[in-house]
């Protein structure tokens, strides 16, 4: 899988975490792409993605831009999402 069609993926899936919670395997799956992912992306090994690290990803470039970033990403940042939506919006929302 090439980094943007993993990152495509990853944007698809936070987007619509309904799709992803739907399929447990293609849960676990998407983990392990984001994990896999992530290791490609870590180029000095530190276990974290910095701003040089994501250039060329748009989606993870904004993550690291919001104003609640701690200025890098983290495997625990690109992990699945939850099988319950999260978010007090988004959870009135699916009720």
């Amino acid at each position: 899988m090439t980094r943007v069609s993993a990152t495509f993926l990853a944007v698809g899936l936070a987007l619509c975490p309904t799709a992803a919670s739907a399929a447990p395997d293609g849960v676990r799956a998407y983990g392990r792409r984001m994990e896999a992912l992530f290791v490609r992306m870590d180029a000095n090994r530190d276990g974290r993605l910095d701003l040089h690290e994501v250039r060329g990803h748009p989606y993870l470039e904004r993550r690291l831009l919001r104003r609640d970033s701690p200025g890098f990403l983290r495997m625990e940042h690109l992990r699945g999402p939850a099988s319950a939506p999260s978010g007090q919006r988004l959870q009135r929302r699916f009720r």
